[in-house]
């Protein structure tokens, strides 16, 4: 094998692929929105590791989970988040209006068994703009929300007041 196969080989570590690079983002901000949940009040009960590799055909069954499990201190209620950072929203035609592309419907569905079969509330904890480590804004939506991949912006403005009513007291975010 000559220089220029092995350098081929190896482009993948030198340039990461698109997937790579939105694999670390979404890293960056789960790192981010665990940081917010203060240790006084709040634990991370189980944090899903994405060890999943779908192009090795490698698959952990744990990682249909939503990224986090919090114990609510005072209380001992859990609750699950799933966070996703979005560079920005984009218009859709299809919808007439700005959304957020959050997830995809094979995985809300995941989202809602783990929900019915845990008996765990699972929110969604959506970043958008800035960087995945200091997000411009952010919004948490309940799951029952946040039904569809693609999601109004003004659906997630709407519910940002609406979360402090929970029994958990008002979230991180």
């Amino acid at each position: 094998m000559g220089l220029i196969d092995k350098v081929i080989k190896t482009v993948n570590i030198w340039l990461p692929d698109e997937q790579q690079e939105n694999y670390e983002k979404g890293k960056q901000f789960e790192q981010y929105v665990a940081k917010l949940f203060n240790p006084n009040f709040y634990a991370i009960k189980d944090w899903t590791r994405d060890n999943s590799d779908k192009r090795q055909g490698i698959y952990v069954e744990s990682d249909k989970q939503p990224d986090f499990i919090i114990r609510f201190k005072s209380s001992n209620e859990l609750f699950a988040v799933e966070c996703k950072w979005r560079n920005n929203p984009y218009y859709s035609e299809k919808l007439d209006g700005l959304v957020v592309n959050w997830s995809s419907f094979n995985k809300i569905n995941m989202y809602q068994k783990f929900e019915k079969d845990e008996g765990i509330p699972v929110f969604v904890v959506i970043g958008l703009g800035g960087e995945p480590f200091e997000p411009g804004k952010m919004f948490c939506l309940p799951l029952s929300e946040a039904k569809y991949p693609e999601m109004y912006l003004s659906v997630c403005i709407n519910m940002k007041g609406r979360l402090r009513s929970h029994s958990f007291g008002e979230m991180a975010c």
